[in-house]
């Protein structure tokens, strides 16, 4: 069973689906034979040990009238349940006759249904076919494509070998240059240290010799000094002696009047 749903007695169209139905029996009591015949048997039985025991208590007619209404609804009883059987088969024979049609009907639809997906698989077989002599003619300029590229990566790893080549030799020269580099920058510092410590000494020299000219120098200075004193004293003479002619010439002049 797949769904259950509510449908129109009229048009018998789906109304709505539901989740559950509860169904009960048509009667109170469903009896198939072996349990009817044993319940009636059951029934007849009580029913004799009640009308034996009404018998011996002197009451016939309660007896009888026992014995009657067990009869009539054992009668009952049997007429009920082959009426139910005839509604049961006639319900069976309807049922058999509409899962002979459904079955019919299924059958169509299957064929209908196993026609339709032979068409569609036809058609998909043919789309698949069409879609592999696509893919083998692009596997084709693709295989040509990657050819092309493995070529073009052959060229590369050549390139790059020569690269490599390239490489070792242009390190081996700057190891060579880095070397002679080296070798030159020792022999350049270890000369200009020697020029270096030359110049200190030269330049100590130059500053003695500053030093001593710096002394003479003051010597000098010194000695003009003193030569100036010396000429200012003999200025200072000179005029004294020039004031002692004047004043003996003055005396001369007098002496003469």
């Amino acid at each position: 069973m797949e769904t259950i749903r509510s449908f129109d007695v009229l048009s018998q169209r789906s109304v709505e689906q539901l989740e559950y139905v509860q169904i009960f029996p048509a009667s109170e009591l469903i009896l198939d034979d072996r349990r009817l015949h044993d319940g009636l048997k059951r029934m007849k039985t009580e029913a004799d040990r009640v009308s034996g025991q009404f018998r011996e208590q002197g009451n016939p007619e309660a007896a009888n009238r026992i014995g009657a209404e067990i009869a009539r609804i054992l009668e009952e009883a049997r007429e009920l349940h082959e009426q139910r059987q005839r509604e049961v088969q006639g319900i069976r024979s309807k049922h058999e006759k509409e899962l002979k049609e459904s079955a019919m009907t299924s059958a169509r639809t299957l064929k209908e249904r196993e026609e339709a997906l032979q068409r569609e698989l036809t058609d998909t077989r043919d789309q698949l076919t069409r879609q592999l002599q696509e893919t083998k003619t692009e596997s084709a300029g693709r295989q040509e494509a990657l050819e092309k590229a493995e070529e073009e990566i052959k060229k590369l790893r050549s390139q790059c070998d020569i690269a490599k080549l390239n490489e070792e030799n242009t390190r081996k020269k700057l190891t060579a240059l880095q070397a002679d580099f080296k070798d030159k920058l020792a022999a350049d510092t270890l000369q200009y240290r020697e020029q270096a410590e030359q110049a200190k000494q030269e330049l100590e020299k130059t500053q003695d010799e500053l030093i001593s000219l710096q002394e003479t120098e003051d010597k000098r200075l010194r000695a003009a000094a003193k030569v100036r004193g010396t000429m200012q004293e003999l200025m200072q003479q000179y005029g004294r002696f020039g004031q002692s002619l004047e004043e003996a010439a003055e005396q001369m002049r007098s002496l003469e009047d």
